[in-house]
C-alpha cells in the first residue's frame, strides 16, 4: 500500500499550491464564513481561571473551504455536503466531514499552541499510525491523506484525514449496566496483545517515529531496529527514529529553547537531557517567586537556581538508578494515553461485543525504554483503596472478581478491569520483568517529576531524590553518597513535603466537588454554577497553610 502522501517544501510543490488554491476559489464548497469562527474558537467549555489563556493557544485558524477541497478530491466526490466538529481536546479539533459519495472521513487540525512542535508532531503520528498498522498489524485507522507543514498545503494548518471509527468508546461499554465482565474481559484481552507486540519490537534508539525522509541525513543511516529484533520485522526502509515529541521537551515554552532532543542511544543520556531542558527553562522562563513559597518553602528553595541544584543532584543519581539489565533497556514504542475514549470496541451483540476495533490518538508517542514505558492502561487502572473493593478482589491479584459482585458499580468495574489487566499482563514476560527491578519506582517517579519540578514545588522533587538516595545507601555499596537532604535540615523538609500534600490534597477537593477538569475546565452548562460556588471555596481556602488561592488568573499553566 502507498504511503499517505507528504508535503515538502519545492518549487514544484509552490506551484501545485498555486494551482490548487485557484481551483479552491472556483469550488465554493458549503459551509459559510460565518460558521469558521465558531469551528476555529474553542467551543465544548470554560476555564475558571486562565480562562483567556487557554482560547487564545487552543484558537486555531485555517482554510475550511480548502481542507474540504482536499478531502474531497482524496475520497473521490464531487464535493463535502457538511462538516461538523464533533470533539475538541487538549490539543486537537476533530471534525466530521461527509461527502456527496456517502464516503466520510476524520479531519483533525492540531491547536498547535498546546500540541507539540510543529511539522514533528504531525509528521511522527502519522509515521507512528502507518507503522503501527502496516508492520505491527494493530488495530489504528488508515490515515487517507496529511500534511505536516501548515506553509506548503493552501490549508494553512498541519491537517490529517483519517478513517471514521463507528463503534462504541470502551468507557462507554464500562459505564452500561447491561454489559458483562467477559465483554470487559475481551477488550483487556486485545489491549494486553496489543501491548505485548510493542513490548516485542525494540528500536535502535530512544526518540520518536518518522517516516525516513523527516529525518536528518545522518539520522537516515541509522538501523530502526535493535540487533536483537525479530527478523521478520518489515519497515526498516521506510521509517526511522528522530527527535523526541515528548512534552517534558516542548511544553509551554520549551519549545523555544535549543537543547538536546535527541535520539538517544541509551537511557542515561535521555534522562541527562530531560534534566537539562528543565534546567534550561528555569534560567530562562522561571518567574522568581518573591513571597513565602505557596507549600511552606522558604523564597531561597523558590528560586530557578534551588530548582536547578536539585536538579544537578538528580543527575547524580542517574548512573546508580538506570538498570545494567538489556532488556528492560530496550528502547519501545508506547501508546501514550490508553484512557477509555482512545479504545474503540465492538458494540455488536452478537458474541464479539467488547473486541477491540481501534485504538486512537497516537499524537506525541515516543519510543523510550521499556522499564519507562510499561504500564497500566488509565482505563484499567484501580487506584483507590484495598477497602473499597469487592472481597474477592482481596484475596490476590491473579484471582478474578467474582460477577455476582460487580453490579453496575462503576469503582468496582474498574476493580475488575485492572485486575483482570494483571492477569492478562503477566502472560507478557518482558513486561512482568520490567516491573521487577530494585528501584523502578524511584526512576520512574523521578523522570515524571523531571519537567515538572516549578508547577509540583521544590519539595515534592527533593522528597523524590531523598527516596531514590536512601534506597541507594542502604543497597548500593558502590553509590557515592550525595546528602540531597541534609541531617539538619531533614525535620524541615519534611514539614515542607507534608504542607505540598496538604495543598495538593485541597486543590483536588475542590476540584472533585466542581467537577473541574484539568486546569479548571468545566462544561458549559456547569460553568455559572461552579462560579457561584468558587467564592464560599475561597473563603474556606487557608493561605497561610496551604499558599495563594489556585483559582485565579495567573496561576501557574502547563502552557506557560
Amino acid at each position: 500500500m502507498p504511503k499517505p502522501f507528504s508535503t515538502k517544501l519545492s518549487n514544484y510543490a509552490a506551484s501545485i499550491i498555486s494551482n490548487l488554491t485557484d481551483k479552491i476559489n472556483a469550488a465554493r464548497l458549503p459551509n459559510p464564513d460565518r460558521y469558521e469562527d465558531e469551528i476555529f474558537s474553542y467551543t465544548s467549555g470554560r476555564w475558571v481561571y486562565n480562562e483567556q489563556k487557554h482560547v487564545e493557544s487552543h484558537y486555531i485558524s485555517f482554510n475550511v473551504s480548502a481542507l474540504q477541497f482536499i478531502a474531497t478530491k482524496a475520497v473521490g466526490a464531487d464535493r463535502c455536503i457538511s462538516m461538523l466538529k464533533i470533539a475538541e481536546g487538549a490539543s486537537n479539533k476533530v471534525f466530521l466531514m461527509t461527502f456527496s459519495n456517502s464516503a466520510r472521513v476524520i479531519a483533525r487540525i492540531p491547536c498547535i499552541g498546546v500540541s507539540g512542535p510543529a511539522h514533528l508532531t504531525t509528521a511522527s503520528e502519522v509515521a507512528t499510525m502507518d507503522f503501527a498498522r502496516t508492520v505491527l498489524g494493530l488495530p489504528v485507522p488508515r490515515v487517507i491523506h496529511y500534511s505536516s507543514r501548515a506553509k506548503s498545503t493552501p490549508v494553512g494548518s498541519e491537517f490529517i484525514l483519517m478513517d471514521v471509527i463507528d463503534d462504541m468508546e470502551f468507557h462507554d461499554l464500562v459505564r452500561r449496566s447491561d454489559t458483562a465482565l467477559n465483554e470487559l474481559g475481551k477488550t483487556v484481552r486485545d489491549t494486553a496483545e496489543m501491548l505485548k507486540t510493542l513490548c516485542q519490537t525494540p528500536f535502535s534508539q530512544i526518540g520518536s517515529l518518522y517516516y525516513k525522509e523527516d529525518v536528518s541525513l545522518d539520522l537516515q543511516t541509522r538501523p530502526l531496529y535493535a540487533e536483537d529484533a525479530p527478523t521478520a520485522l518489515g519497515g526498516a526502509d521506510r521509517f526511522r527514529i528522530g527527535p523526541s515529541v515528548g512534552s517534558e521537551f516542548w511544553k509551554g515554552s520549551r519549545k523555544h529553547l535549543l537543547v538536546d532532543r535527541g535520539p538517544w542511544r541509551d537511557m542515561a543520556s535521555y534522562a541527562i537531557a530531560a534534566a537539562r531542558c528543565q534546567q534550561m527553562w528555569l534560567k530562562v522562563y522561571a518567574i522568581p517567586r518573591t513571597l513565602i513559597g505557596p507549600v511552606g518553602n522558604s523564597t531561597v528553595q523558590e528560586t530557578p537556581a534551588a530548582h536547578c541544584a536539585l536538579l544537578d543532584n538528580f543527575i547524580h543519581l542517574i548512573p546508580y538508578l538506570v538498570p545494567k539489565d538489556d532488556r528492560i533497556l530496550r528502547s519501545i514504542l508506547w501508546h501514550p494515553d490508553l484512557n477509555g475514549s482512545n479504545i474503540f470496541v465492538n458494540d455488536s451483540t452478537f458474541g464479539s461485543r467488547g473486541s477491540v476495533i481501534a485504538f486512537i490518538d497516537w499524537q506525541a508517542s515516543v519510543c523510550a525504554p521499556l522499564i519507562l514505558q510499561a504500564r497500566h492502561p488509565p482505563s484499567m487502572e484501580y487506584v483507590g483503596g484495598i477497602d473499597d473493593l469487592p472481597v474477592h478482589a482481596t484475596k490476590a491479584p491473579e484471582t478474578y472478581i467474582d460477577p455476582e459482585t460487580i453490579g453496575t458499580s462503576r469503582r468496582a468495574r474498574k476493580a475488575a478491569l485492572h485486575q483482570m489487566f494483571e492477569q492478562r499482563i503477566k502472560e507478557n514476560d518482558l513486561y512482568r520483568h520490567s516491573q521487577s527491578f530494585a528501584y523502578r519506582d524511584y526512576l520512574v517517579s523521578l523522570m515524571y517529576c523531571v519537567s515538572g519540578t516549578w508547577s509540583d514545588g521544590y519539595a515534592w522533587f527533593r522528597e523524590n531524590l531523598y527516596r531514590a538516595e536512601e534506597a541507594l545507601r542502604l543497597h548500593d555499596p558502590d553509590y557515592i553518597p550525595l546528602p540531597v537532604v541534609p541531617r539538619t535540615q531533614l525535620a524541615m523538609h519534611q514539614a515542607q513535603y507534608k504542607a505540598t500534600l496538604l495543598r495538593h490534597h485541597h486543590f483536588e477537593l475542590i476540584q472533585d466537588s466542581l467537577g473541574l477538569v484539568g486546569e479548571g475546565w468545566v462544561g458549559h452548562e456547569k460553568y455559572d454554577g461552579v462560579m457561584k460556588k468558587l467564592p464560599g471555596h475561597r473563603k474556606e481556602w487557608d493561605e497561610e497553610r496551604l499558599g495563594p488561592w489556585p483559582f485565579q488568573d495567573g496561576t501557574w499553566s502547563v502552557e506557560d
